[in-house]
């Protein structure tokens, strides 16, 4: 799982929180979770999914839904798949094949497609083959012989 780069303390802080309200679980209630943002969500849905009630899911976005949803896929109801851009899916779906049903695959680039048909070759229905330059579609062949043809413009 690719979790990005954080050069702020959002850790320390959700690490701090939790600490904080398994001393005083009562200020569950009252606490101000709207100041908490996307990643720290994130960070906190992960380590205790428990305090989901308490969150305003419109404030995850795509990338940290990603996240989210391949450490915790019991989070999948809340989604808001729109979100979700070509990098997002193709890390979802190389795990979860079956969120297919709501992915956009206009979303997906050249780069997004090779990477998830390499690990997920069933996705080859969905791609736009145009978007693969032909150094993708050399390595995706030779990793998946069974695709020949399927970029064709006759098969289409």
């Amino acid at each position: 799982m690719v979790f990005r780069c954080r050069l702020d303390n959002a850790d320390e802080e959700v690490d701090e929180l939790i600490a904080y309200l398994r001393k005083h679980p009562e200020k569950a209630e009252t606490y101000n979770w709207n100041k908490l943002d996307s990643y720290r969500w994130l960070a906190l849905l992960c380590k205790r999914p428990k305090y989901a009630r308490y969150c305003d899911w419109s404030k995850i976005d795509g990338e940290d839904w990603a996240v989210l949803l391949c450490a915790k896929p019991q989070f999948a109801k809340h989604c808001d798949w729109v979100k979700l851009k070509g990098d997002d899916w193709a890390q979802l779906l190389a795990r979860y094949p079956e969120y297919a049903e709501h992915c956009d695959w206009s979303k997906l680039n050249g780069q997004n497609f090779h990477g998830l048909l390499i690990s997920r070759p069933q996705f080859a229905v969905h791609c736009d083959w145009s978007k693969l330059d032909a150094d993708q579609k050399q390595r995706l062949l030779k990793n998946h012989p069974e695709l020949k043809g399927c970029g064709d413009k006759e098969n289409r």
